[in-house]
């Protein structure tokens, strides 16, 4: 954990893959509480994301 996500993709690259729905998979160290929360932070309609209080 706390290095750069998808490292060797270009910008562009890396937007046309999220758009297809692809999200990163579970760090090997990320327990799955934290990793449930990523997915939740990367929902796609905004409305579906967890609040700041509800990360904090």
């Amino acid at each position: 954990m706390g290095g750069v996500p998808y490292p060797t993709l270009t910008n562009a690259e890396l937007c046309k893959l999220l758009k297809t729905g692809y999200r990163m998979e579970r760090p090997d160290m990320c327990c799955d509480e934290v990793y449930e929360l990523m997915t939740e932070c990367w929902s796609e309609e905004p409305c579906t994301r967890p609040s700041f209080h509800a990360v904090d």
